[in-house]
């Protein structure tokens, strides 16, 4: 099978969109987790002083689980690695540029210098 075959084949994009699914729902979760490991762990410290704290308190792993906002783990293993990635790291570059996105939202750079700054090709 030729690259031009390969690009007809609906089950080859069936296959692509598929995976690109997964890898977003597992970043998805890795940026949940960000959120809702904190509530986890302060949760299991009052459970561990006696305090009652519900099965699923709010902002937790296992409200968002029954929510619907946690997907679980996904049937491929490399889109559920490189989603858990995505979804690890982004938040944290996220954090790291931010005065840079503040700046180029109020006007006082120019979002054109950021890019070329950050070495990303302007045409």
């Amino acid at each position: 099978m030729g690259l031009m075959d390969m690009l007809r084949d609906k089950q080859f994009w069936g296959d692509v969109g598929d995976n690109a699914k997964q890898l977003g729902r597992a970043a998805s979760d890795a940026a949940a987790a960000n959120v809702t490991g904190p509530v986890d762990l302060v949760s299991m410290l009052l459970r561990k002083t006696g305090v009652p704290v519900g099965d699923a308190p709010l902002g937790s792993s296992q409200w968002a689980k029954n929510a619907g906002m946690i997907n679980g783990p996904q049937p491929n293993k490399l889109a559920q690695l490189m989603g858990e990635t995505i979804g690890g790291v982004a938040p944290m570059i996220g954090v790291a540029k931010a005065p840079e996105i503040a700046k180029a939202f109020q006007g006082s750079e120019d979002i054109m210098e950021i890019l070329r700054r950050n070495g990303i090709p302007i045409k």
